[in-house]
């Protein structure tokens, strides 16, 4: 005689239940989550420099023969006070040394970098006439992350060379070389 007891049921949470009575469907359920994960996984991109920009625009006036004072008193402070008025400024930092005015305007998360350019440049150029009349034309800097240097190399040599004849051999062999690798922007020497 067979006896077959019926399926006891237990009385805790449904999801512990399953698990002790369907030890087979838990195992194929992990199994499956784990396929899923690797080839969500294996499919992720990766970049190692992703493409960002950091709204930050700078603005340099110059004011020759003037000191620090005047230049931040004169040039700064209007500059300052217009470029406040523009919707989306986080930080403005100013810098007012003999001669010239640095003004570094930081937009917050979501203002496009070359719309926050054009609106500083256009409160520039309003307050431009207002500023004393020997200060220089504004430059506008936007910073671009993208344009940093990747990779920086120092060259000397070990007395056989002039630093003359180093430069020269830098410019005519390494620099050519350097600039036919492929995805090389610019490159720039500095030195000797």
């Amino acid at each position: 005689m067979s006896s077959t007891r019926p399926k006891e049921r237990l009385k805790g949470m449904p999801i512990s239940d399953v698990a002790i009575q369907q030890p087979v469907f838990i195992t194929m359920m992990m199994l499956l989550a784990i396929v899923i994960g690797l080839l969500a996984y294996r499919s992720l991109p990766v970049n190692n420099l992703p493409d960002f920009s950091m709204p930050i625009v700078s603005v340099a006036v110059t004011y020759p023969g003037a000191g620090p004072e005047t230049v931040a008193q004169q040039v700064a402070q209007p500059i300052e006070e217009a470029i406040n008025t523009i919707s989306g400024v986080d930080t403005i930092n100013s810098t007012a040394s003999e001669g010239i005015a640095q003004i570094m305007v930081t937009f917050g998360e979501g203002v496009d970098s070359s719309q926050g350019l054009q609106n500083v440049r256009e409160k520039v150029s309003a307050v431009v006439p207002r500023l004393p009349r020997d200060t220089g034309d504004p430059i506008y800097q936007q910073f671009d992350v993208g344009a940093l240097p990747v990779l920086q190399l120092a060259v000397s040599s070990d007395g056989s060379l002039s630093p003359l004849q180093l430069r020269q051999m830098i410019d005519d062999a390494f620099v050519p070389a350097i600039q036919r690798i492929d995805g090389v922007g610019s490159v720039t020497v500095s030195g000797g």
